[in-house]
């Protein structure tokens, strides 16, 4: 798991889920993180497999969310504690 969580992309698509309220679409995810879809898709799935995020279907709409499992969480949160950590070192380190 060390490995994906290596990958920009997945820590930022984990900080965007954790620091959501409520599960969020495909599209509203490529939108706040500029990613394009196939990239996008890519990490979903790995993390899918990894049991940090999980697919909610909207059956009246028929589309997809994602949110964080429990696990998926407690990685966000060991992520950004982190973070907070660096930021208060020198906050020139991380840009997240």
């Amino acid at each position: 798991m060390t490995q994906i969580l290596d990958l920009g992309w997945t820590r930022k698509i984990l900080l965007c889920l954790a620091e959501s309220d409520h599960p969020l679409r495909f599209n509203m995810l490529k939108e706040q993180l500029g990613l394009p879809s196939t990239t996008l898709s890519r990490r979903l799935e790995i993390m899918r497999h990894l049991t940090l995020v999980k697919p909610i279907l909207d059956e009246d709409s028929l589309r997809c969310a994602y949110s964080l499992t429990e696990l998926g969480r407690r990685v966000a949160e060991e992520i950004g504690s982190h973070a907070e950590r660096l930021k208060n070192l020198s906050p020139d380190l991380l840009t997240i």
